[in-house]
């Protein structure tokens, strides 16, 4: 089991989680980027993380080295406290 808790501004790398997962917001509120697993494609998955780091950078250096990361749709949403 792995157990994270996190501070304002942290950011968690681009990853694939493997097992069943809870996501719960104790305080704050955190923005969250998922991709369905047809996405994978576009991802440049490496085990279980994403070769893309920097999620924003679509048109920067992600949009040269990963070219096919501004093709994948991500689900965007909020976890606000009490959330699970």
């Amino acid at each position: 089991s792995c157990l994270r808790v996190t501070s304002p501004g942290v950011q968690l790398w681009t990853h694939y989680d493997i097992n069943d997962n809870v996501l719960i917001g104790m305080r704050g509120r955190k923005r969250i980027l998922m991709w369905h697993p047809e996405e994978i494609r576009h991802l440049y998955p490496q085990g279980t993380a994403s070769s893309v780091l920097d999620v924003e950078d679509v048109k920067g250096q992600n949009g040269k080295e990963f070219p096919k990361f501004a093709k994948a749709i991500a689900w965007e949403g909020y976890l606000e406290e009490g959330d699970v």
